[in-house]
């Protein structure tokens, strides 16, 4: 029996996809022990596309620094992967984060000023 070159490429796009999620399950399975806790928190792998990894990072400054790595993390993180990726995309453009999730890291920083501007009765208030 035939079946129609549309019905053929639904199947083959449908594998393709099928292989990408399995792939991307496979990158998070090791990508903390690759990259390391403190990068691991500051990322979030999110997809593949034509084998390249897309990764969301929490600011601009992550992902300069992890575009100078990219090459070593590729290397280390194809060691783990069935089939090997060509490249690493960083980008800010998926990282969702509540901002009421403020890490304690975060709320000890010098520059965090939430609680003190709360303690003086906001900013502009009382004038």
């Amino acid at each position: 029996m035939f079946k129609s070159l549309n019905h053929i490429s639904i199947a083959l796009e449908n594998q393709s996809v099928f292989q990408q999620q399995q792939q991307l399950q496979q990158v998070l399975n090791c990508w903390a022990e690759v990259v390391g806790e403190q990068v691991a928190q500051h990322t979030r792998p999110y997809g593949i596309s034509k084998d390249s990894l897309d990764v969301a990072t929490s600011s601009s400054v992550w992902v300069q620094d992890l575009k100078f790595r990219r090459y070593l993390i590729l290397k280390q993180l194809n060691a783990h992967l069935s089939s090997p990726l060509a490249d690493i995309r960083f980008s800010t453009s998926q990282w969702h984060q509540d901002s009421t999730e403020l890490s304690s890291s975060e709320q000890e920083h010098p520059s965090y000023v939430g609680e003190a501007i709360e303690e003086c009765g906001g900013v502009g208030e009382g004038e």
